[in-house]
């Protein structure tokens, strides 16, 4: 399985946007003949969905090139590195930033805001490991 570096030209600055989940399928339930129901884990490790934001600047070069300003590296990063965010990467855990976590974009959430000089990205992630 191939997972990715987060981009260095770009900021780790995330901010919690709302309250975090889990993901689905990680529960089952077990009815009884009696009518009874026990919930049980399919797995140890539960993944949690966090809703984050960044804020990216659209004006200071961070590097030479045609992907020069820390917005364009993240979208680059993000397009071409991680496949449209269907690769994982490596990120400091989220609550636990002395533990290095691997994260996944959840398909379809990221969105831009265009500010002018700064970017706005609002995502959520899916901790996979």
């Amino acid at each position: 399985m191939i997972v990715l570096n987060w981009n260095p030209f770009v900021n780790r600055k995330l901010s919690i946007e709302s309250d975090t989940g889990y993901d689905d399928n990680y529960v089952r339930s077990l009815r009884f003949d009696s009518g009874k129901e026990r919930l049980y884990l399919k797995n140890n490790f539960v993944p949690k969905v966090y809703s984050l934001g960044i804020e990216l600047d659209n004006q200071a070069v961070v590097t030479a090139g045609r992907y020069n300003t820390e917005y364009l590296q993240f979208k680059y990063w993000y397009e071409y590195g991680l496949r449209y965010g269907i690769l994982p990467f490596y990120f400091p855990r989220l609550k636990f930033p002395e533990e290095t976590g691997i994260y996944q974009f959840v398909p379809g959430s990221l969105q831009y805001s265009d500010t002018g000089a700064i970017v706005a990205a609002v995502f959520s992630l899916k901790e996979t490991g």
